[in-house]
């Protein structure tokens, strides 16, 4: 751990300036109508999943975990080990997604809080550049202006209902358009799939967690509903593959907003809550089977599929297209990644997500500057709903912190959060 208060100082002044900026105001820009060349360019198809901790795949490490579609994707795909969420809840994470803008600079930091009606979002852009744009699965680019259906978004993106739609819509897209298609999976989100599969027994518990038996339940549920979510993957890359003429000209990618719904995970703004596992497959462009260190932000995403499609990247947006990253895993794109957590803004039940926090991420270190250190940290894992949380596991693991040191310890540590933050995280 970093000791240098100079440093961290600095580092913290840094994360005021990005957080404080004011939010940039969309261009009334109209495209061109699209010529006729335009027709060859990339289909972009992008499963986003909900909840889903970076490390929990067989691919990023987990080999207990049945995930044998995210094995299949990473065997055609580049597979990024640094890619970060820019928020460890959903709304903000996913507003930064279709805005290429911060959640304080696209008006959404707050859980709940829409996207600035003035921001354009990522259906504009390619409504505007000729794309025919879908969405299905999870309403999380639906509702409130968060995505395709803001007014800075298009009348014309087509929704097509549940996300076990996407696979045939597919399997029959004959459109002369370039496809841009968003499926929006709701699992791993809770609740949870009752576990079938799994042995709690036999499940790994994280080492900082507290091992006891609701623990362990939960863990198989969560697993349940992480291969509930890879099995939903797999049918879409099977009616991908089955449509060769599609797949040899798009540009696949899978990755989730943030982290598990799990302690340390979810409204936290540890490696557990921002990091994400993300892969991009693409025929003759991207090497199936490689891996990239460089560090991306899903800020980045707005930015990539717009140069992906030949198009031109506006100015002012937070993020900045990894496209030469796709081309050659080796080029470097980021020195550092933000991220941010505020709270809610949608009623008195969720109101104990209130724990402002900012961070600063290089390849081996991370700083948080909480701006609150004298609030307990208090999320919906800690004071749990019954229809969404694994309501027994905190209680369980105060019950054992009575009488063993290291519960207690775990417990002090998730409640009470310093003002400052610095870790170093080199081995």
């Amino acid at each position: 751990m970093l000791n240098q208060r100079n440093s961290c100082y600095c580092i913290a002044m840094a994360l005021l300036a990005c957080f404080t900026a004011s939010p940039l105001i969309a261009e009334d820009k109209k495209a061109a109508a699209a010529s006729e060349g335009k027709s060859s360019r990339p289909n972009i198809i992008f499963f986003f999943t909900d909840d889903h901790g970076w490390r929990d795949s067989e691919p990023y490490g987990n080999p207990y975990i049945k995930t044998p579609n995210i094995t299949r994707l990473a065997k055609e795909s580049m597979q990024f080990m640094h890619a970060y969420a820019a928020s460890p809840t959903c709304s903000p994470s996913r507003s930064t997604v279709v805005t290429g803008l911060m959640p304080h600079r696209c008006g959404a930091h707050y859980f709940g809080n829409p996207i600035a009606r003035n921001i354009k979002v990522m259906s504009g852009y390619f409504n505007e550049a000729g794309y025919h744009t879908v969405s299905t699965g999870k309403d999380g680019f639906l509702q409130w202006g968060w995505g395709f259906s803001s007014p800075q978004g298009s009348r014309y993106t087509q929704g097509i209902g549940d996300v076990d739609r996407a696979d045939k819509y597919i399997r029959n897209y004959k459109g002369e358009k370039p496809l841009l298609m968003y499926i929006g999976c709701g699992p791993p989100h809770q609740p949870w799939q009752k576990n079938k599969i799994y042995d709690p027994e036999k499940i790994p518990v994280p080492p900082n967690f507290v091992d006891t038996p609701e623990t362990r339940l939960a863990l198989a549920d969560y697993y349940q509903d992480v291969t509930l979510m890879d099995e939903k993957l797999g049918k879409v890359l099977d009616a991908l593959d089955a449509r060769e003429d599609l797949k040899k000209n798009t540009l696949f990618v899978f990755s989730t907003d943030q982290g598990a719904h799990l302690p340390f995970g979810k409204w936290n703004l540890y490696d557990a809550g921002l990091r994400v596992p993300f892969m991009a497959s693409w025929p003759g462009v991207i090497e199936p089977g490689s891996k990239t260190e460089s560090m991306i932000s899903l800020a980045d995403v707005l930015p990539t599929f717009l140069e992906v499609s030949g198009e031109s990247i506006p100015d002012g947006l937070d993020g900045k297209s990894f496209l030469p990253v796709l081309k050659d895993g080796s080029q470097k794109h980021r020195d550092v990644v933000f991220g941010t957590h505020t709270g809610n803004s949608n009623g008195a039940e969720y109101n104990h997500n209130n724990n402002p926090m900012r961070t600063i991420r290089t390849p081996t270190h991370r700083y948080i500057f909480n701006l609150e250190p004298d609030l307990l940290f208090h999320t919906s894992f800690r004071n749990p709903n019954p229809l969404h949380n694994p309501v027994a596991v905190y209680k369980s693991w105060q019950e054992t912190a009575k009488t063993a040191d290291f519960a207690k310890r775990v417990i002090q540590t998730y409640q009470h959060r310093p003002a400052a933050h610095p870790y170093d995280l080199e081995p």
